[in-house]
């Protein structure tokens, strides 16, 4: 058994590269392979990404002075030339989003979807989401739903009816689970929690778990939230607003605020001192 130490001094620079080079061994196996120019690596089956975003909010890399340019160059992601697709070849229009490349390739350089020729065992990866960021995250959720589309509002689309936003698009589609495991959380709370521990967890629940309606959750509970923060100089609506401003500080210190959620009245800075429990 032996043992290789290397001795570093202040004065010395490492070579990575060369000591890689030089230490390795290669077997007899791999440098036939190589002399004989063999692949030496590969990827099976194709991976093709796709792009999500609203529209108009593709991402653009470019380089300063060049904007205009780099605009021009990137309008078309997989996402918007799949809508294209679809408005100009209708036989197109039964595959959802993440269907498509199986049946259709991507062509980088021209930014296009062409039809494939050859095999058609392709894996599809949609870029991940998270509630957090709004409604991108329930346009991710449509795309896996809904074929054909042509447009950003036939994703709003259901049964001849639009609607405002893909988070309603998606409650109407039955694709969000309803409240009703947050209400009980909450009623649980207010049964042995002070006011400031429920604003915390409301807003664990907002931020975490992307409740379906937000709202409807805040009209319930709104009251139970403030028990604390009520004084006798104080109007209700000015009670309400200290709420939501502890909300939004807890908020705050999740990466998160209020209007993320314009479900839920901003709450309004004023005067009114803000009292909160820690």
């Amino acid at each position: 058994m032996a043992s290789v130490g290397i001795e570093k001094t202040e004065q010395q620079n490492t070579d990575e590269i060369t000591n890689y080079v030089s230490s390795r061994w290669i077997t007899a196996s791999t440098a036939t392979w190589s002399m004989f120019e063999f692949p030496t690596h590969g990827r099976h089956p194709p991976i093709v990404r796709l792009a999500v975003h609203e529209e108009n909010q593709q991402t653009v890399i470019f380089k300063e002075g060049e904007e205009d340019i780099a605009l021009d160059r990137n309008t078309n992601t997989t996402l918007t030339a799949w809508m294209k697709f679809n408005e100009d070849h209708p036989e197109a229009r039964q595959h959802t989003y993440d269907q498509f490349p199986v049946h259709y390739r991507w062509d980088a350089a021209n930014k296009r979807w062409l039809p494939r020729k050859t095999s058609n065992y392709c894996i599809a990866r949609v870029y991940s989401t998270n509630p957090a960021q709004g409604e991108r995250h329930y346009l991710r959720m449509l795309l896996h739903h809904i074929p054909g589309a042509t447009c950003y509002n036939d994703l709003k689309t259901v049964h001849g009816t639009t609607y405002p936003s893909y988070k309603q698009t998606a409650i109407v589609m039955g694709l969000l689970d309803d409240d009703a495991e947050w209400e009980r959380c909450l009623n649980e709370s207010v049964l042995q929690d002070m006011p400031c521990k429920i604003r915390r967890l409301f807003a664990i629940i907002l931020v975490y778990c992307a409740p379906a309606n937000p709202a409807h959750l805040w009209n319930t509970f709104n009251e139970h939230m403030s028990d604390d923060l009520a004084r006798p100089h104080l109007t209700p609506s000015q009670i309400t607003n200290q709420v939501l401003l502890s909300l939004d500080t807890l908020l705050k210190g999740m990466n998160s605020s209020l209007q993320d959620f314009p479900d839920i009245p901003p709450g309004l800075h004023s005067s009114v001192p803000n009292f909160s429990c820690q």
